[in-house]
């Protein structure tokens, strides 16, 4: 059991992008010959594909399509006698082609600001996870999606931030174990936000602690890290 909770955990890594270059190409090596890795990393981008569509999109500034298009503009050659099915050249420029755009487009996209987002896979004690969470800092907007968070009866799910360095955890409130659960945040929770901030998830009565703080068990945490892009 612990060997397949490690391929998990794993496959899930891959799909969110915390691996090095090294440690994503020894995972891609391994794909070829384990199909139950492949399978695995299938299911964690099926879980997590839904967390990109309720965020909204962050369109470029129009100068950097100008400049794009600009740098895109490039004189066509004479057509050669052979059909240019026939020309293996063609294939050569077309992607040599499609490789300079891409590159210039990576260029001009990196020069645009964008507002970092913020991701935290949750895990219980043996390292499983249960829940993943999405922040855009500069929404203030967050979104917890259950991986496998079995909750017992009668109690329910509620989520804390635990600010770096001590201080006393805030709820960010009770969560659905069935479905996905938005918050919009706001001073001075909306601060917290930030990147090696930790989040936790405890068993409350229903309702969620009426204390202000967790009363029951903690069963799964997770570090707040700058998602990859």
């Amino acid at each position: 059991m612990a060997a397949e909770d490690d391929l998990d955990l794993l496959a899930g890594e891959y799909v969110l992008g915390t691996l090095s270059a090294d440690e994503r190409a020894a995972v891609e090596r391994r794909l070829l010959d384990h199909p139950d890795l492949a399978r695995r990393i299938e299911a964690w981008g099926a879980r997590l594909a839904p967390l990109s569509e309720d965020l909204e999109p962050i369109a470029p500034r129009p100068q950097v399509w100008q400049r794009l298009r600009r740098s895109l503009a490039v004189r066509p050659k004479p057509a050669p006698p052979l059909p240019w099915w026939s020309r293996i050249g063609f294939w050569r420029g077309w992607a040599g082609a499609a490789t300079a755009a891409a590159i210039a487009l990576a260029s001009f996209m990196v020069t645009v600001p964008t507002p970092p987002q913020l991701v935290a896979v949750l895990n219980d004690g043996s390292g499983r996870p249960l829940w993943v969470v999405r922040a855009a800092v500069d929404a203030g907007s967050l979104l917890a999606r259950p991986v496998a968070a079995p909750v017992p009866m009668p109690t329910v799910p509620e989520l804390w931030l635990l600010p770096a360095g001590g201080g006393r955890p805030v709820s960010l409130g009770v969560l659905d174990s069935s479905g996905s659960n938005r918050r919009n945040l706001v001073a001075p929770v909306h601060d917290l936000l930030r990147a090696g901030n930790v989040l936790a998830v405890s068993l409350e009565p229903p309702g969620g602690s009426s204390t202000g703080q967790p009363t029951g068990p903690v069963v799964s945490t997770g570090t707040l890290v700058v998602e990859p892009r």
